[in-house]
């Protein structure tokens, strides 16, 4: 019991902090990346045409944030919900590594 609640404190004192809600962001991005790289592989069915898509996605999130984040949103909906996503990302693979390490 003592894990389960620790990995809720954990995670509610993570998405509270500034620091690591930019921490959970960057996690998220990364293994948001990486399945992206392993998708675009399985559907292109080529590596050339798989890092083409990783790149065209790494390369949106490489530019200064404000610009990244409008170039590949339709709206200001579609920008906080991206942001939800991945910091949510970022936020349960984090919470259940600590989990498994504890």
């Amino acid at each position: 019991m003592r894990r389960n609640r620790g990995a809720v404190n954990y995670a509610a004192g993570t998405a509270t902090s500034k620091a690591g809600l930019v921490n959970m962001y960057i996690h998220g991005g990364a293994i948001i990346s990486a399945l992206t790289l392993l998708l675009g592989l399985l559907s292109a069915g080529s590596l050339d045409a798989a890092i083409q898509v990783w790149w065209e996605f790494y390369m949106a999130k490489v530019l200064p944030w404000p610009i990244d984040e409008l170039l590949t949103t339709a709206g200001f909906i579609d920008l906080i919900v991206s942001h939800a996503i991945t910091i949510s990302v970022g936020l349960m693979s984090a919470t259940s590594k600590w989990w498994l390490r504890v």
